[in-house]
């Protein structure tokens, strides 16, 4: 598990970001007052371990506070004896690197894609935006826009 805190005002961003990153399972948002809740339920094949690992996050803020707490629980993914051979910590900390680096390098307003990708014939409007700024097919990674 990793807990880390960002400014309150990026709370809209990085809840907008994690939708569209890391939510393939389960996405849900509540607000209460000044008090906002979100969870991201995200998962993924770990090649170092042959399974299917999740990585659920939990976004907490509350308007009174200057700070969005920020919590990432990896699990699954036990491979051979039950080992995870790191790939919780690893899934845990590349989020956090991907969201600093998110907010240090702002990707620019990509287009809205139509259309279908012409090396699987993905539809575009699936493409994921990835952290270098790049629109990219879901399903075989082309890039559709840079």
């Amino acid at each position: 598990m990793i807990r880390f805190t960002m400014a309150w005002e990026l709370k809209d961003r990085i809840i907008d970001l994690l939708s569209q990153q890391y939510s393939s399972v389960y996405q849900n948002r509540w607000q209460q007052g000044n008090h906002t809740v979100a969870i991201f339920v995200h998962e993924d094949y770990v090649f170092r371990t042959g399974c299917v690992q999740t990585l659920t996050t939990i976004v907490e803020s509350e308007e009174s506070s200057d700070v969005c707490k920020i919590t990432a629980v990896a699990s699954g993914a036990a491979g051979v004896f039950g080992l995870n051979w790191g790939s919780h910590a690893a899934q845990e900390n590349s989020l956090k690197e991907f969201i600093e680096d998110w907010i240090e390098h702002p990707p620019r307003n990509p287009p809205r894609l139509t259309g279908f990708c012409s090396n699987c014939s993905e539809d575009a409007r699936s493409a994921v935006l990835t952290a270098d700024g790049k629109l990219r097919c879901r399903k075989c990674a082309m890039v559709l826009w840079e």
